[in-house]
């Protein structure tokens, strides 16, 4: 299955005349992970905050499905991009934690979408900041993470 996810992603990359080198591939806890290794600028496959990733994303789980009539868990990256926009995410999450553990209040994250929420509740579910909670504010495109004080 691996081979074929591969094989699918490098045809959709072929037909969108994208230029790359390699495509890695992985399989952890029921997941299929794909980095796309491209030779030039990355930045189209990327999109704004990961845009166009998500979307080929989706585009090569549903030609996956509509060719084996069953779901897989599918992680796309390009560049390891989300992997260093998880990182910064975090950081920036820990960085308005300890202000709020400093000085009280709540701070905002930045406008996300749901999967970047979704690693700062994760985050914050950790053992390591039980005096910290969080909640989603706001409507999509411009939802948010509170962060604030476990009362």
């Amino acid at each position: 299955m691996e081979e074929q996810i591969k094989n699918i992603l490098s045809e959709v990359l072929s037909l969108m005349g994208v230029d790359f080198s390699e495509i890695e591939t992985k399989y952890i806890d029921e997941t299929y992970y794909l980095n796309i290794r491209s030779k030039n600028d990355s930045s189209i496959l990327i999109g704004r905050h990961g845009d166009n990733i998500r979307v080929l994303q989706n585009i090569i789980k549903s030609i996956f499905f509509k060719q084996n009539k069953e779901r897989k868990y599918i992680f796309l990256d390009v560049e390891n991009y989300r992997e260093k926009r998880k990182n910064n995410i975090i950081e920036l999450a820990k960085r308005k934690a300890e202000k709020v553990l400093k000085e009280g209040g709540e701070e905002m994250m930045p406008p996300m979408d749901s999967y970047d929420r979704r690693i700062v509740h994760k985050l914050f579910s950790e053992k390591e900041f039980e005096n910290i909670e969080t909640t989603s504010v706001g409507q999509d495109p411009d939802r948010k993470v509170n962060i604030f004080l476990k009362k």
